[in-house]
């Protein structure tokens, strides 16, 4: 009988853990209801709204609210059916929203730099750590590496060294499309596209999120514009209950079919664990300046939750210092004082 008991209060206290470190996304979640509440009131309906849309960072769970936002139906992401890759747009008429042009940029990965100059259209985006996104979307199926037709290692050579693929972010914040084959660089007077032009132009991004801290990026998003009430099923897109992509066409949450948007096979999901030791310097190289934008990006975001007092709030710090310990990345500070970008 003891030991039955025992077990019992092991199970007690494993179910509380886990209770424990799933409450955080809710908690935020809870706490962006709260802070929306109180500005509601006093703000407009949105009725445009730009997406600086950035492969592989989450822009996919990021246009389903952008969509909510200016009212566009049925619920759901920005895509043209049946998707690239065919099979991964759910509805038909999830396309509308582009048409309408309630919601630049609803689609691809191109940036529309006139409307991002103008401020006369507020743009959100949101961003992931760059060598963590690069990785992703090479074994995106049918894309970065269809054009290969040699060993996957060869390929991912390749594809660090393609010009295509080197430093997205920059040039889509200086007015390219995130795939153009143009050469990239540090300062404004050495080339058109550079990081110190990117770094410039983000006084006209509204919101920018973090992917790792998709969460807290939708609370500081909420109390940016609180048009809209937060939904609990967009704060819980990338927790570990609910770790596939989901749209809300229909007004319920779907699971996606993730066979259109993953590659499963075998080899590539054991090439894709070791990709970043194996090949850190090339791809290092392949995002040098994207790394110092995301460092900026990263300053300018702690800056944020500062600026909206939420970083005295317990929940915020607990959320913070648990994603710096599960992502693992030196790019983050457990005390939100993060290093200005390197020169």
């Amino acid at each position: 009988m003891v030991w039955m008991s025992f077990f019992f209060m092991l199970l007690l206290f494993v179910g509380m853990i886990m209770y424990l470190k799933g409450s955080l996304e809710e908690d935020l979640y809870r706490l962006a209801i709260q802070r929306s509440r109180l500005r509601t009131n006093s703000t407009e309906a949105l009725l445009q709204i730009h997406l600086l849309r950035v492969p592989k960072a989450g822009s996919t769970s990021l246009s389903i609210i952008a969509r909510r936002f200016v009212g566009c139906h049925p619920p759901g992401p920005c895509c043209k059916y049946p998707g690239d890759p065919p099979g991964s747009c759910p509805h038909r008429d999830l396309f509308n929203c582009q048409l309408q042009h309630k919601v630049i940029g609803c689609t691809g990965h191109n940036a529309d730099y006139e409307t991002l100059l103008s401020n006369a259209i507020p743009t959100i985006s949101i961003v992931r750590e760059p060598i963590s996104r690069s990785i992703s979307g090479f074994f995106y199926p049918n894309h970065h590496n269809m054009n290969c037709h040699a060993d996957i290692p060869t390929c991912f050579e390749a594809y660090t060294r393609d010009t295509h693929y080197q430093n997205i972010l920059v040039k889509m914040l200086t007015g390219q499309a995130a795939y153009s084959n143009i050469i990239t660089c540090h300062l404004m007077n050495e080339c058109n596209h550079s990081l110190e032009l990117a770094v410039q132009n983000l006084v006209h991004l509204e919101f920018i999120g973090i992917l790792e801290l998709w969460e807290l990026s939708l609370l500081v998003l909420h109390m940016k514009f609180p048009q809209l009430p937060p939904v609990k099923e967009e704060f819980l897109l990338y927790s570990s209950s609910n770790a596939s992509e989901v749209s809300t066409v229909g007004g319920s949450v779907n699971t996606m079919d993730e066979s259109h948007r993953v590659n499963r096979d075998h080899s590539y999901s054991q090439f894709q664990k070791t990709a970043r030791e194996q090949y850190y310097e090339r791809l290092i190289e392949q995002n040098k300046f994207d790394i110092k934008l995301y460092h900026q990006l990263l300053r300018r975001f702690c800056d944020e939750v500062r600026s909206l007092q939420l970083w005295e709030i317990k929940i915020v710090k607990d959320y913070w210092q648990e994603k710096v310990h599960h992502h693992n990345l030196t790019y983050f500070e457990t005390e939100c004082t993060l290093p200005s970008i390197v020169e």
